[in-house]
């Protein structure tokens, strides 16, 4: 592989900054009319590095790998942090994320959504382009506002040049998929120059024109690859290539080396505008060429363009196909790319230390924009945990496992695919998309300091963490010399609530260079709720609501919005959950029993055992409806056990009891899914017959466990869940333990508590048996 050299190629890079999208007025309101004093001095350059689906433990791999820590994540001048990137709508919960394993598997952003909250400190859903959720508004964006103050502007990345993280510094669609309607905004300035969707659909979802043209863009884009940039815009670089005000074209030539190429460019005094289109291959591939350059000599290139500027730059570079070799779940290449990542971050901090630029006048920020592949030590083991050994000799055993896509690095020691207990395991991938975990965040430079004013939540494990809508608030404010407001959710309650209760909602706002003028609370579902700090309503409707809480300063400069999930449960439906008890037998309450060949031991009389259960209902509210209730629960009998198992169910001599309303109870094997038995509904104050299950069932019972105790469940299913014509409803229940529909029967019969009566066993007398009845857990669901 090409080393890279410092033969007089300078490189650095521009950080990109987050906060909220600012209209044009907005800003220049900020540059001039603004009376505040500047919160120290201001950035000539920003740039921003995006190790696309990068986390902690793709850091420890590439780490591991290698022998070696970056400079950035062991040198004390750098300030870590963690940084959420869940997209519009919505959230991430610190507790769910390490009680839960699943958790962050859901909720999580792409590219495009998360570039777009970084570049416009705005949340938009997945697949946007710097435009809104629902695509009615366009976003200015940190390149934009750079361009309003004579900046220049970059993009470089090792993936496509129209990929989700580099097309939205630059333009702005409905649909990430436009790529050739990216490509047109980013280098012509409008998203249909070179064609319009009566010539292809990747035409379309444009927001009119981009102007001043981004001034470096460097990436894939050869002419084997055309999903992403088309013959036309190709040959419109290529003719227009070192024209005044034009792009000097550059792209893979058979035999030349693309670093060597980008460089003699971009260190020509008249190159004032690069773009480079080269053909991605993965650093630790077999058809790795240098006739691509290496994410570091793209860097150093555009570097070497946009420090021509006297304004300074923002400057974008991405790892981008560290994402990549993490959605194929693929530890080889996704540290080659991570080595070709951090040897970027090390061009440009050797950038900042021998140029004109210190870090006094320079922020730099190295961070992701979401974590592929939830990468950790061991299926299933959450992502705190340190990954085995990852060396040469442990990349050759990743293979998949366990029959899933997800691949894994262990000594499978009988070479069946399959993680045995007791085998080594060095990592496994436990997913081939995005996750919602928080992503390592560096910073350092001018104004680095002002994101420690932004890390307001907290992490039981991560600790202190921002959001990615913050970077472009301290990006604004150290270009444009005023520090956009920080909003705080101070509580919302009650939290859930029912629909038509009162939830009040408290917030505040706090700026460090000014004063707070303006509130906005919003909600997903409500649409805008007030305009002012604390407020309560009434009228939100049914279902999670994600409340955005945002304020405005004396410089008309806007908060990035904080937000809180809020549950409305609706009318039709609530549910109670109600403690666990224990069954019990009728005559003998909390006592178990055991049979010693003729009689049941320890109960006051003979026959068959009977249990009876009692819930305390009293504090549901009275004129809500019992819609259903479910119950978990098992009996138990001694491992061995023979003999036959039998049951019957009794009708209530309630009068408000109707015994036609269900269909009988149903027995079933928890083994094969089909009933043993039906009982019939009965009358009124009277037992159904005996129905036998047979040896079977103890057979079934028996093998439900390899030692100890078993587990066994019985009960009914009803054919209307409710009884709405009787004063006091009974009520039917479902119980779904390790097969389908095994139900019990249940009567509501007072306003205090429910009373269920069953008998469980009729068993023939052979050897010691051990049995009894417990409740797991009770669910009610009820209706206003």
């Amino acid at each position: 592989m090409k080393e890279n050299s410092s033969n007089g190629r300078n490189r650095k890079q521009t950080c990109q900054g987050w906060n909220r999208a600012l209209s044009f007025l907005l800003v220049l309101s900020i540059l001039f009319l603004s009376a505040h004093t500047v919160y120290g001095q201001e950035a000539k350059h920003i740039i921003l590095m995006v190790a696309d689906g990068r986390g902690p433990l793709h850091n420890a791999a590439k780490n591991d790998y290698t022998g070696t820590i970056p400079s950035y994540q062991s040198d004390p001048q750098w300030i870590p942090y963690w940084m959420s990137t869940f997209p519009y709508g919505g959230s991430y919960d610190d507790t769910q994320a390490w009680s839960n394993f699943n958790y962050v598997s859901t909720g999580a952003t792409d590219s495009a959504a998360s570039a777009s909250a970084i570049y416009s400190g705005i949340k938009t859903s997945i697949g946007r382009v710097s435009v809104s959720h629902d695509s009615s508004e366009r976003f200015y964006t940190i390149g934009e506002i750079a361009k309003s103050l004579g900046k220049g502007t970059g993009v470089v990345t090792t993936v496509p040049i129209t990929d989700a993280t580099p097309g939205v510094f630059c333009a702005h669609n409905s649909d990430r998929d436009n790529t050739y309607a990216i490509a047109d905004e980013c280098l012509f300035g409008d998203p249909n120059t070179t064609g319009t969707i009566a010539n292809d659909p990747k035409y379309g979802g444009g927001f009119g024109p981009t102007l001043p043209t981004i001034d470096v863009l460097i990436g894939d884009g050869y002419y084997a690859n055309n999903y992403y940039v088309n013959d036309a815009i190709r040959n419109k670089l290529a003719n227009e290539s070192g024209q005044p005000g034009k792009h000097v074209f550059v792209k893979r030539e058979t035999g030349v080396d693309g670093g060597d190429a980008l460089w003699a460019a971009a260190n020509n005094p008249a190159t004032l505008k690069l773009a480079g289109l080269f053909d991605f291959k993965y650093r630790h591939s077999s058809t790795y060429s240098i006739e691509n350059p290496t994410l570091a000599e793209s860097t150093h290139a555009a570097l070497a363009v946009l420090q021509k500027n006297p304004n300074g730059f923002v400057l974008v570079v991405e790892g981008g196909a560290v994402d990549w070799a993490s959605h194929s779940n693929n530890m080889d290449l996704m540290v080659g790319e991570m080595i070709d990542f951090d040897e970027a971050v090390d061009a440009v901090i050797d950038w900042v230390n021998a140029n004109d630029s210190t870090w006094a006048n320079t922020l730099v920020v190295v961070t992701s924009d979401h974590e592929t592949g939830y990468l950790t030590n061991k299926p299933g083991i959450f992502q705190n945990q340190p990954l085995g050994e990852v060396s040469s000799g442990t990349l050759t055993l990743e293979k998949t496992y366990n029959g899933t896509a997800r691949r894994a690095s262990w000594l499978d020691a009988d070479s069946d695919s399959i993680i045995d207990s007791g085998e080594l395991v060095y990592w496994a991938w436990n997913s081939g998309v995005h996750t919602n975990t928080l992503v390592p965040f560096y910073t350092r430079g001018v104004g680095a300091e002002l994101f420690d004013w932004y890390a307001t939540q907290y992490d039981p494990v991560r600790g202190t963490y921002i959001d990615n809508t913050n970077v472009f608030s301290v990006a604004v404010a150290k270009i444009a010399g005023n520090i956009p407001p920080r909003a705080t959710i101070d509580s919302i309650a009650p939290n859930p609530a029912i629909q038509g209760e009162t939830v009040t909602f408290t917030g505040h706002g706090d700026d460090l260079d000014g004063t707070i003028t303006a509130y906005e609370w919003s909600s997903s579902i409500n649409g805008l709720l007030s305009t002012t700090s604390t407020f309560s309503a009434s009228s939100l409707l049914p279902g999670t609501h994600t409340i955005s809480f945002r304020v405005k300063d004396d410089d008309e400069a806007w908060s990035a919005p904080v937000t809180r999930s809020l549950t409305i449960t609706g009318s039709s439906e609530y549910q109670v959950t109600i403690e666990a008890n224990y069954s019990t037998d009728v005559n003998n309450a909390g006592r178990k029993y055991w049979h010693d060949g003729s009689d049941w031991v320890g109960r006051g009389s003979s026959g068959p055992l009977r249990a009876v259960n009692r819930w305390d209902i009293s504090g549901i509210d009275p004129s809500w409806d019992i819609v259903s209730v479910e119950v978990r629960f098992y009996t138990e009998a001694a491992k061995g056990s023979t003999g036959a198992l039998s049951l019957n169910r009794y009708g209530t001599s309630y009068s408000q009891d109707n015994p036609e309303a269900d269909t009988g109870t149903q027995v079933y094997s928890k083994i094969n899914s089909t009933p043993y038995a039906s009982l019939p509904e009965p009358s009124s104050g009277s037992w159904t017959p005996w129905i036998n299950l047979g040896s079977t069932a103890v057979a079934d019972i028996t093998s439900c466990r390899d030692s100890g105790f078993v587990t066994w469940s019985v009960g009914l299913k009803a054919s209307n869940a409710i009884e709405t014509s009787t004063a006091i409803n009974h009520v039917d229940f479902s119980e779904d333990n390790e097969a389908n529909n095994a139900e019990l029967r249940i009567t509501y019969t007072n306003v205090a508590s429910m009373d269920v009566t069953w008998d469980f066993f009729n068993i023939a007398p052979s050897q010691e048996k051990y049995i009894g009845g417990m409740v797991i857990y009770e669910t009610i669901v009820l209706r206003q």
